[in-house]
């Protein structure tokens, strides 16, 4: 909605990243590294309520006009692939405060690893009619 009144948003959202994707040894293995930043323009979020955990507008606190970068690197050999994160790298960098709501902090720096393995590789069935 474009009324402030019922819902707010910010005017201006981004998410882009930059990445950069190969296969390596002998066509086994497909890599993939890059970095992501995610960006909202300033504006006045709704605030949680945590006894009620219903959400209300507030008019006091601005949140937003910060970039949260990441860092990623990831690996897949058929069916397994995996997965090296570094979130909010930028954290501390810099004197703005970085919150998700009012009054409740966004996750500092993170570093996340992980796998996903499918242990039936998909391989699309053609059907002729």
């Amino acid at each position: 909605s474009s009324n402030n009144n019922i819902y707010r948003i910010p005017s201006w959202f981004n998410y882009s990243a930059l990445y950069h994707e190969r296969m390596i040894f002998k066509n086994a293995m497909k890599i993939s590294f890059g970095a992501g930043c995610n960006y909202f323009s300033a504006f006045k979020a709704g605030s949680l309520m945590p006894a009620t955990s219903q959400f209300y507008l507030q008019n006091e606190v601005s949140i937003g006009n910060y970039p949260y970068l990441d860092f990623f690197i990831n690996f897949r050999i058929k069916s397994v692939s995996f997965f090296i994160r570094m979130e909010h790298l930028n954290e501390g960098l810099s004197s703005d405060t970085y919150f998700y709501l009012p009054h409740q902090p966004s996750p500092g720096r993170t570093f996340k690893a992980g796998f996903n393995w499918l242990f039936k590789e998909y391989q699309p069935q053609t059907v002729i009619r």
